[in-house]
């Protein structure tokens, strides 16, 4: 079991440790139930605080309110017991106080206020401390941005709730989920309504110094509801003393006097520019597109300045990209160790642009700001080879200078266009918010790449992947074939039948079976198998090479020879060796045994084959032409361009621009061809035909004839190579590469001619088959591996861990 595995599942049982414990103490018995009231001339005052943090203002007007033992304070949301907001007006209406005092701090204004607007009599006095009724006295003063932010501060906490070990402690943080929930939850629109509208008694306090003041809010609140009664308060004392003595130090603007000011009148939060620069140049750190953008719409809703907002992008993205650079510059390729660098850069990659500062210097610094995925690998490069630190600065800061104002600037103009347009469609807040900035991002990047003709290409080659059949994903291909396996195991009422159709392979070839024991059976049958040997795991690589050397004199061979992992699938870490250097490359990099194979003229072909019990004989139902890629130069382009002209080899570009990353910029003589596919893999470039008018009479003699002889074989495809067409009509001259069991498609399917319906009906008709050839076999007394085995394989092939890891 790996380092990772046993990390994962110590995980899982610490999370479901946590998770059990935090709901036992959940379930402990309620505490801090509303309080008795007895006798007459009390007073009651129902506190709310605010949505997280130590609620010092709570602290200290409900220590001083319990001073006086006619004071009775109740803070619903400081209990452990949860009330609803009609539970809490009910306990009040029901009480016995004289007076009913309600006090909100913050986002407790919100909950003060509708508690009440609900209660049938008025309450004597409604106070609001540091109120935040109105988004636009608050974070970033738009609803739709600020809304944003709080859907990304809920997720955090969600995150932090159910996904991190934490029994219990994650609740008695100042900030947590209840809170995020309360402040995503909250109606400011609504509360902004009732503010103003609100008949009774209203008081505000609010601190003599801070951004409530300082934004204009205090202003608003008394111009939108001039019958509110306002004070200041210096510190904590001086607040629990004016709430506790009602009505003193409290001065009215204008009594029993209508406003026809509304809160969006009034321009709210605006960062001053040296702050809002600063967190758009920290937020370029998680994303330059989102912080570009994100700060063009925040220009546009005047919430920090146009200049500020370019600036601060602009000096976020030149530094960060001076990091990639003196990373490179200080620590040299060995930077490439670090797993967040390795993910990003690619030895090959910083390699190829380490030859492009030679060729065209640091001009190419500007050019790779327009282009997505070159940026890293380029400036890392450029550390790496050093470059001259203060011409490369020059470049990228022109770079910076250029690319920057057009991201912002397009968000600022357009950005309050695409918002509106989402809020007609019901997208709005920040579910529109996050619409516009994907848009944005991907309108850029789309703009970026139809500016060159490598990234129009590459554009093309996306479109002919989307139309294309034989390059959709395995979950598109298979979702509709899913559903009918699910129905046939319920008609034949066994989801493991299948595993029966092969006995001669682990699980009838679902996945990890051995090459090695699978061509080792077809020769003692009597298969002509191409001859070949096992190389195992556990030798050092020289013995390795050893062994490759002793097969091939034996057997009078030379290079090219084939190398491949004894466990695989769709021909991963298939190589042809062409010399020893690419052997012990091959050897150095194994994780399985290896099946070295002579490596076989001519042209390969899949040939599925399946043969019922009941039946004189088997049956060749699919042949596929495999066809090899390969571009030919003209004396003038590089490999890249050639990749990219040529109109198969651009479908899988990204395959062969990756594979080929240190030969892209050579250029090839006038007819050379250059080999992009030279195994029958789909996957790897190959070119899959329908090859059905292949079939006659002798091929189907003889595959049916060899494959008769091998015990315990029934359903599944041959991988093999003949001289010719015509040899292969013949039947002759085959010479068998590698069997595939059940997970083998009929890949005919795959040929560009043929579409989805096609390929789906050839998928269920082979299911039918697999079915039908199983029940045969079980009724024959050939049981099935057990679900767990099947189970085991299953996730061990979908998390890619080689054979001797399964357990």
């Amino acid at each position: 079991m790996g380092r990772r595995t046993v990390f994962f599942i110590a995980y899982l049982l610490l999370l479901l440790a946590s998770h059990l414990w935090t709901a036992r103490q959940a379930d402990m018995p309620p505490f801090g139930v509303f309080p008795k009231m007895e006798g007459r001339g009390q007073s009651l005052y129902v506190l709310w605080g605010r949505a997280g943090g130590a609620n010092e203002e709570l602290q200290a007007i409900a220590g001083k309110l319990g001073e006086d033992p006619l004071k009775t304070v109740w803070a619903p949301l400081q209990s452990q017991e949860r009330f609803s907001m009609e539970d809490v007006a009910t306990a009040v209406q029901s009480s016995r106080a004289d007076s009913v005092v309600v006090l909100g701090i913050g986002y407790g204004s919100l909950e003060a206020l509708l508690l009440a607007s609900e209660l049938e009599i008025a309450p004597d006095s409604l106070v609001l401390v540091d109120p935040a009724l109105s988004t636009r006295f608050e974070l970033l003063g738009d609803d739709r941005l600020n809304a944003a932010l709080k859907t990304f501060q809920l997720a955090w906490f969600w995150v932090l709730e159910n996904a991190v070990p934490h029994f219990g402690y994650s609740r008695e943080l100042p900030f947590n989920l209840e809170t995020a929930r309360r402040v995503f939850e909250a109606d400011q629109g609504a509360a902004e309504s009732l503010y103003k509208s609100y008949a009774g008694k209203m008081q505000l306090l609010y601190p003599e110094s801070g951004s409530f003041v300082g934004s204009g809010a205090i202003d608003a609140y008394l111009e939108v509801r001039p019958a509110t009664a306002a004070a200041s308060y210096g510190n904590l004392d001086t607040l629990a003393e004016k709430v506790s003595v009602q009505g003193a130090s409290f001065t009215v603007s204008q009594l029993d006097t209508a406003s026809e000011a509304e809160f969006g009148d009034f321009s709210g939060v605006q960062l001053s520019p040296w702050w809002g620069g600063f967190l758009l140049a920290m937020s370029t750190l998680a994303s330059e597109d989102f912080a570009c953008i994100g700060g063009g719409l925040l220009a546009a809703t005047g919430t920090v300045g146009l200049v500020p907002a370019i600036l601060g992008c602009l000096l976020g993205i030149f530094l960060g990209d001076l990091g990639i650079y003196f990373i490179g510059r200080v620590f040299g390729a060995t930077a490439l160790e670090l797993p967040v660098l390795r993910r990003l850069v690619s030895a090959k990659a910083m390699n190829r642009s380490a030859e492009w500062f030679e060729d065209k210097g640091v001009r190419l610094v500007v050019l790779t700001r327009f282009f997505p995925g070159s940026r890293v690998p380029t400036y890392f490069a450029a550390g790496v080879v050093k470059v001259g630190w203060i011409r490369f600065t020059f470049a990228l800061l022109l770079a910076s200078a250029i690319w920057t104002p057009l991201l912002v600037l397009a968000a600022y103009f357009f950005g309050e266009r695409f918002l509106a347009a989402f809020e007609s469609l019901g997208i709005g807040g920040w579910l529109g918010i996050l619409a516009v900035i994907v848009c944005f991002a991907i309108g850029v990047r789309l703009l970026a790449k139809l500016s060159t003709w490598k990234g129009r290409r590459m554009l093309y080659c996306r479109w002919r992947r989307l139309i294309g059949w034989e390059f959709w994903p395995m979950w598109a291909v298979y979702a509709p074939v899913i559903a009918q396996i699910v129905w046939l195991a319920v008609r034949y009422r066994s989801i493991s039948l299948p595993f029966s159709v092969n006995p001669c392979m682990p699980a009838s070839g679902l996945v990890y079976e051995s090459k090695i024991q699978i061509l080792s059976h077809l020769q003692s049958a009597g298969v002509p198998v191409a001859r070949f040997v096992a190389i195992p795991l556990e030798s050092p690589v020289d013995e390795k090479l050893g062994q490759l050397r002793d097969f091939m004199a034996r057997l009078g061979l030379v290079y090219p020879v084939v190398l491949k992992p004894d466990v695989g699938q769709r021909g991963q870490g298939v190589v042809i060796a062409r010399c020893e250097s690419d052997a012990e490359a091959f050897f150095e990099n194994q994780e399985e045994a290896t099946i070295a194979q002579e490596y076989v003229e001519g042209s390969e072909y899949g040939v599925f084959y399946q043969r019922f019990a009941n039946k004189e004989s088997g049956e060749v139902i699919s042949i596929t032409d495999k066809r090899t890629t390969w571009v030919e130069g003209d004396g003038e382009s590089n490999l890249e361009t050639l990749i990219l002209k040529d109109e198969r080899a651009v479908c899988m570009a990204p395959f062969f621009l990756k594979e080929f990353e240190s030969e892209l910029e050579s250029v090839l003589a006038r007819g050379e061809r250059f080999m992009l596919a030279s195994i029958g893999t789909h996957s790897r470039g190959a070119v899959f035909l329908d090859g059905c008018h292949l079939m006659t009479p002798e091929l189907q003699a003889a595959v049916d004839g060899f494959s008769r002889r091998v015990a315990g074989f029934h359903f599944g495809r041959y991988d093999l190579r003949v001289p010719n067409e015509d040899a292969l009509k013949r039947g002759e001259g085959i010479k068998v590469i590698e069997l595939n069991g059940i997970t083998s498609e009929p890949t005919h399917m795959y040929d560009p001619q043929h579409g989805p319906l096609f390929g789906w009906s050839s998928l269920m008709r082979q299911w039918r088959s697999i079915f039908a050839l199983a029940k045969e076999n079980r009724l024959a007394g050939h049981e099935p591996v057990s679900k767990r085995e099947v189970l085991k394989l299953a996730v061990g092939h979908f998390r890619g861990l080689p054979s001797r890891d399964l357990v």
